[in-house]
């Protein structure tokens, strides 16, 4: 018998989710019913070594309108939340966050738009709560593709009277950030554009580059009368690229305005240059270290800090305090706990199920550990021998909300992580990753073995792409 607290987590999400899994529930042709015999999620599943699950989280308007205060809120209160914590201390900036002093000491020099930003915030539902994550910034983004399933979507639903008067809209994540780049291209103060767009990766697709060139026509249509010869490349070798002495940039005889990295090789010197450039107004170039330090997770630990939230406006803190999960360095001695003192080692073992241990970067799910899925004499291994090291952070466990869904083994409950994407401060699209309840240690991420599902917004028309 399903769980009444999961049909609650349904209809939480959006009144349309719950009806959808409704007609699921009691109808096993839909329960059956594969995304992934389709070639697009196919495609979609071999790229990212997962499933792709078949039915859309769909969440309501007042969901949508919780992410973009998330997203009109945090980047900002962040920047805020360093300059109250580190002061002019650039040392310790450097040893708390494991970042080199010289970004700091120029970050009230740089001039950033927060337009400009590039990132993904990763958040669930616990208790019908919003908590976020981690922010994921700068181009290695991912999950974009799932825009590609929108087409079938729309016609599973056209199949079945009883799911075709559920509205949906969704957002196209990639259209999505060629526009902000050609927006973001046309306030660059020392260069005169073209809106000319490059890619420096070596993880995409034929596929994925076919997807990326569609939504740039697409986009650049309606810029024709600004940027009528806008062009975009792909950089495979990234010391093919030319980093002028005017600051420009050059690859295959072309200047480029906008150069993003989703290339795990960049050679730190380019990269460099590519900053350069950036700090000299002639390039967008959205990996600059001003921009990803946001993506830090000991951030999120600052947030925290009790200087930091006796600062802040009393709405920041209540903000703070419900979003952001419970964070502390490893390295803390004591700290206080639900109102307690405690030493943090012996908290963290008296209490393993309350906790997870996180690495301050690190991407795909790597460097966590969940305490609640995590042997006994395992997480005591691990606290004694992290204890003292800098750049590892502990946080609460926050247990996502299950909901109904299916895998590729049928219909099933899950628990999902969302990703929202932030294009010029704006909401831009999402891809959720879910995970069959008891599947996973805990972290649910396509790189451990979650299912990448199409998110869509509950809406009064049928799917719009």
């Amino acid at each position: 018998m399903t769980d009444y607290n999961v049909l609650e987590n349904n209809v939480s999400l959006s009144s349309q989710y719950a009806q959808l899994m409704a007609a699921v529930a009691e109808d096993p042709q839909l329960q059956n019913l594969q995304i992934m015999e389709y070639p697009e999620a196919e495609s979609i599943g071999k790229f990212y070594k997962c499933g792709v699950g078949t039915w859309p989280l769909i969440f309501s308007q007042a969901r949508k309108q919780e992410f973009e205060k998330i997203i009109s809120t945090l980047p900002a209160l962040i920047r805020k939340a360093i300059r109250i914590y580190f002061g002019k201390d650039g040392r310790l900036f450097s040893n708390y966050l494991q970042m080199g002093d010289s970004i700091f000491n120029m970050l009230d020099q740089v001039e950033l738009d927060k337009r400009d930003f590039v990132q993904r915030f990763d958040l669930l539902y616990s208790s019908h709560q919003c908590k976020v994550l981690e922010i994921n910034a700068g181009t290695n983004l991912g999950l974009w593709e799932v825009d590609w399933l929108c087409g079938y979507i729309d016609e599973i639903f056209s199949r079945f009277p009883k799911l075709n008067l559920i509205k949906l809209a969704h957002k196209q994540v990639m259209d999505s950030l060629i526009t902000a780049l050609f927006n973001s291209v046309s306030r660059l103060k020392a260069a005169t554009p073209n809106g000319n767009v490059l890619f420096i990766t070596e993880e995409f697709t034929e596929q994925g580059i076919a997807g990326i060139h569609a939504s740039f026509e697409r986009v650049k249509a309606k810029f024709v009368n600004k940027f009528p010869n806008a062009t975009m490349a792909f950089c495979h070798q990234p010391e093919q690229l030319e980093c002028l002495s005017n600051n420009t940039v050059r690859f295959n005889g072309i200047i480029f305005d906008a150069v993003l990295v989703s290339h795990r090789e960049l050679p730190p010197s380019l990269h460099l240059k590519l900053v350069s450039s950036f700090l000299a107004g002639k390039l967008h170039y959205p990996d600059n270290p001003f921009q990803v330090m946001i993506g830090n997770k000991l951030l999120m630990a600052v947030l925290h800090e009790d200087n930091v939230l006796s600062e802040v406006t009393n709405s920041e803190a209540e903000f703070i305090k419900a979003y952001i999960p419970w964070s502390k360095r490893l390295i803390e001695q004591q700290v206080n706990w639900e109102g307690k003192e405690y030493q943090l080692s012996d908290l963290l073992k008296e209490q393993q199920n309350r906790f997870v241990l996180k690495k301050g970067e690190s991407m795909a799910g790597k460097d966590v550990i969940v305490g609640q899925v995590t042997d006994r004499q395992e997480w005591i291994g691990l606290i004694d021998e992290k204890l003292n090291s800098v750049g590892w952070l502990i946080q609460e466990f926050c247990p996502p909300d299950r909901v109904q869904n299916s895998d590729i083994f049928g219909f099933c409950e899950v628990e999902p992580v969302w990703g929202i994407y932030d294009f010029g401060q704006a909401y831009c699209g999402g891809a959720a990753r879910a995970a069959r309840v008891g599947k996973l240690k805990g972290v649910i991420n396509a790189a451990t073995g979650a299912n990448i599902y199409l998110m869509a917004e509950a809406a009064k028309q049928k799917l719009s792409i």
